[in-house]
């Protein structure tokens, strides 16, 4: 059974993508999800794609204990969604990294709205991982990426994943 959180990202439908994605590859995964979110307001379009909901939940002043015992134990994919654009702070990067370190999320994939995070150089200070999955064909894109423990990770050349480890992109506008 997979333990799966969303931190951020309102209604949780990127835990619905990742229902998706993993039944694509597997059909008899069984999943347990949950939704972390500021807005209480999400919680009947959270509730209504099987999560448990949990809110208010303030990324500026939880700890990493928190987030476990909100998931009700510790967490094989947290995904990040639309969360660093209020909070690309140290503090954020240092719950991050001590969730990762400690083992209490397995990886967190990240989806954002712009192509540059700035959270990424204060992950990978932190000895974190930060892999792009979008192709960097086109300039750098860091919309989406795959964040691990640098010390569980396997050296590889690769810039980004191949594209058959995705979804296709979907551009939400022209030439991105």
């Amino acid at each position: 059974r997979l333990r799966c959180a969303s931190l951020g990202g309102g209604p949780a439908f990127e835990l619905d993508a990742v229902r998706e994605f993993c039944r694509a590859k597997n059909d008899s995964v069984e999943f347990a999800f949950y939704s972390l979110d500021l807005q209480p307001g999400w919680r009947p379009y959270a509730e209504a794609l099987g999560c448990h909901f949990v809110a208010p939940f303030d990324v500026s002043k939880i700890t990493p204990r928190d987030v476990v015992q909100a998931c009700q134990g510790p967490i094989d994919i947290l995904v990040i969604s639309y969360l660093f654009i209020y909070c690309t702070t140290p503090r954020t990067a240092d719950l991050l990294q001590h969730l990762l370190v400690k083992g209490l999320v397995k990886c967190l994939f990240v989806s954002e709205r712009t192509h540059d995070q700035d959270i990424v150089q204060l992950l990978v200070e932190r000895g974190l991982s930060v892999t792009p999955l979008m192709p960097q064909s086109g300039g750098k894109d860091q919309r989406q990426l795959l964040v691990l423990d640098r010390s569980r990770v396997q050296a590889t050349n690769a810039t980004s994943l191949d594209e058959d480890s995705a979804f296709p992109n979907v551009p939400f506008a022209r030439g991105t």
